[in-house]
């Protein structure tokens, strides 16, 4: 709705200068769209970066955990390592920081052997900085979730002041516009408030917000 009411603003400033209230209500509008949009490209921005950084610690991870669970199966049958280095069949991000955290500690000890059998010297300390670093990226993304709320309440306030300035224009534009009978149409058409896919699931009609009605001549 905030965005076709600024939509009319642009199409119809001949009518509204800037300098009235009109124009500055529409202004308003205006900012809180673009606050409004630019809140949501930064949290799906944010999300995706996460998204992928997380995905590419825990293929590091697991590729590395299955050279080693190849490289146990070389282990004498009476090494207690050798039942626990396997790949797990489990592999969210909470699991795998859990494996990697087992086949840093079951390793130790057994390095040189597991080398003898095709691990890379470097495949532990390649474990353990991914590990690391996927711990410290999931506790950002609770951090973000937590943080939320924040973005949450930003999003309700711009929302609050483009509505309190769309019922402004409520009071505004039927005055402005009542010697054009269609420009006033589509201003309550603008106007309107639909509840989206609720509101056709469920057969209710439109929900339309405090629309002035043209004022009738004297």
């Amino acid at each position: 709705m905030l965005q076709r009411v600024r939509d009319f603003g642009i199409a119809h400033r001949d009518r509204f200068p800037e300098a009235s209230a009109a124009g500055k209500a529409f202004a308003t509008i205006a900012r809180v769209v673009a606050e409004i949009e630019a809140l949501g490209v930064r949290k799906r921005v944010v999300a995706a970066e996460g998204r992928e950084a997380m995905m590419v610690m825990r293929g590091t991870i697991m590729a590395r955990v299955r050279v080693i669970a190849r490289a146990a199966r070389g282990l004498d049958r009476g090494v207690a390592a050798r039942k626990k280095l396997v790949v797990p069949s489990r592999q969210s991000y909470e699991s795998v920081v859990e494996t990697a955290a087992v086949f840093l500690k079951e390793a130790v000890g057994h390095e040189a052997a597991l080398m003898d059998f095709g691990m890379p010297a470097t495949c532990l300390a390649e474990i353990q900085s991914a590990r690391d670093a996927l711990v410290k990226a999931l506790a950002e993304r609770r951090a973000g979730r937590s943080g939320g709320a924040e973005a949450k309440a930003d999003l309700a306030a711009a929302i609050s002041t483009g509505c309190d300035a769309a019922r402004t224009l409520d009071i505004i534009v039927p005055n402005m516009v009542a010697d054009d009978p269609g420009l006033f149409a589509a201003w309550r058409r603008d106007r309107l408030v639909v509840e989206g896919k609720r509101a056709k699931a469920a057969g209710a009609p439109p929900t339309v917000v405090a629309i002035a009605t043209v004022p009738k001549a004297s």
